[in-house]
Protein backbone atom coordinates (compact mmCIF):
# COMPACT_ATOMS: atom_id res chain seq x y z
CA UNK A 1 0.00 0.00 0.00
CA UNK A 2 1.34 3.12 -0.35
CA UNK A 3 1.66 6.71 1.65
CA UNK A 4 -1.31 7.48 -0.01
CA UNK A 5 -3.26 5.57 2.47
CA UNK A 6 -2.35 7.69 5.51
CA UNK A 7 -3.22 11.68 6.10
CA UNK A 8 0.10 13.13 5.73
CA UNK A 9 -1.15 15.95 7.33
CA UNK A 10 0.11 16.40 11.55
CA UNK A 11 2.33 13.23 10.73
CA UNK A 12 6.45 14.08 9.83
CA UNK A 13 7.84 12.81 6.61
CA UNK A 14 9.66 9.82 8.92
CA UNK A 15 7.08 8.94 10.52
CA UNK A 16 5.01 8.60 7.41
CA UNK A 17 7.02 6.40 6.14
CA UNK A 18 7.30 4.02 9.66
CA UNK A 19 3.28 3.84 9.28
CA UNK A 20 3.93 3.04 5.56
CA UNK A 21 6.24 0.13 6.61
CA UNK A 22 4.04 -1.11 9.54
CA UNK A 23 0.83 -0.59 7.05
CA UNK A 24 2.52 -3.19 4.50
CA UNK A 25 4.10 -5.48 6.78
CA UNK A 26 0.72 -5.82 8.40
CA UNK A 27 -1.13 -6.44 5.87
CA UNK A 28 1.71 -9.13 4.22
CA UNK A 29 1.56 -11.25 7.78
CA UNK A 30 -2.10 -10.93 8.00
CA UNK A 31 -2.65 -11.70 4.40
CA UNK A 32 -4.46 -8.82 3.26
CA UNK A 33 -2.25 -7.76 0.45
CA UNK A 34 -4.28 -6.28 -2.51
CA UNK A 35 -7.60 -5.56 -0.68
CA UNK A 36 -8.68 -2.62 0.67
CA UNK A 37 -11.27 -3.09 2.96
CA UNK A 38 -12.80 -2.84 6.41
CA UNK A 39 -9.87 -5.34 7.27
CA UNK A 40 -7.30 -2.99 5.94
CA UNK A 41 -8.99 -0.11 7.42
CA UNK A 42 -8.75 -1.52 11.00
CA UNK A 43 -5.11 -2.21 10.50
CA UNK A 44 -4.26 1.62 9.18
CA UNK A 45 -6.47 3.19 12.18
CA UNK A 46 -4.90 0.99 14.65
CA UNK A 47 -1.39 2.57 12.90
CA UNK A 48 -2.60 5.91 12.84
CA UNK A 49 -3.48 5.61 16.18
CA UNK A 50 -0.13 4.71 17.64
CA UNK A 51 1.49 7.34 15.88
CA UNK A 52 -0.78 9.60 16.95
CA UNK A 53 0.19 8.28 20.54
CA UNK A 54 3.98 8.68 19.46
CA UNK A 55 5.21 5.79 17.92
CA UNK A 56 7.44 6.39 15.60
CA UNK A 57 9.21 2.60 15.05
CA UNK A 58 7.64 0.65 12.36
CA UNK A 59 7.83 -2.62 14.03
CA UNK A 60 6.17 -1.59 17.13
CA UNK A 61 3.74 0.02 15.05
CA UNK A 62 3.01 -3.13 12.92
CA UNK A 63 2.92 -5.38 16.29
CA UNK A 64 0.48 -3.51 17.73
CA UNK A 65 -1.50 -2.94 14.92
CA UNK A 66 -1.54 -7.08 14.48
CA UNK A 67 -2.24 -7.41 17.90
CA UNK A 68 -5.24 -4.95 17.74
CA UNK A 69 -6.48 -6.48 14.29
CA UNK A 70 -6.55 -10.44 15.84
CA UNK A 71 -8.46 -9.47 18.99
CA UNK A 72 -11.22 -7.50 17.33
CA UNK A 73 -11.18 -10.48 14.71
CA UNK A 74 -12.17 -12.98 17.36
CA UNK A 75 -14.84 -10.81 18.45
Amino acid sequence: MSASRFPTQGFELEVTRAMVIAFSDSCKLLKLTGRVNLSTDIVAMKIMELAQQGETDPVRLCQGAMKHFRAKSQH
